[in-house]
């Protein structure tokens, strides 16, 4: 009986395993020429973009996918630590959001930037990445209110940012 259980475990796993790896298989890369990147989402995504600010998402099994890049701007590289506190401590509500766990100094497409997930107190699981080069901020998210997002769905979003001329 014991052996059954294992097998029958593993097996699930197994198919979940493999149920995320077919729904990434159908992400496709989008470019966004106004801001010079490109990323990939799990489908099409609504973009509007105005006044410097893009805005990019779309839905899929439950989780929202977002980018907001605030693009033609003048950062200083130099002061990007102290900006990419700014956008987390803006995007963050301190009374009622709770920060699991927080990656500073990283390095994405070799610029400086910063992850945190988030457990909201009205039951949203957030990943927040937040990026800076010398003119666009870029601000990464997805939320789900069924738990923090797999690994490889994370990856499969966040790590599929790249910059284009």
């Amino acid at each position: 009986m014991k052996n059954i259980s294992i097998r029958l475990l593993s097996s699930i796993f197994l198919l979940i395993i493999m149920a995320s790896f077919t729904w990434q298989e159908n992400w496709g890369t989008y470019l966004f020429r106004s801001a010079s990147f490109k990323m990939k989402f799990p489908k099409l995504p609504t973009a509007i973009d105005k006044d410097n600010l893009l805005l990019a998402k779309t839905e899929e099994n439950g989780m929202n996918f977002q980018v907001a890049a605030h693009y033609k701007r003048n950062f200083d590289i130099k002061k990007a630590s102290s900006l990419l506190e700014e956008s987390i401590n803006g995007f963050t509500q301190k009374d009622s959001d709770k920060i699991v766990d927080r990656k500073k100094n990283m390095l994405v497409a070799g610029f400086p930037a910063e992850e945190v997930r988030i457990r909201g107190n009205d039951g949203m699981y957030i990943v927040f990445r937040t990026l800076i080069t010398k003119d666009t901020m870029f601000q990464f998210v997805i939320t789900s209110s069924k738990g923090f997002p797999n690994e490889s769905i994370s990856k499969a979003f966040l790590d599929s940012f790249t910059l284009v001329p």
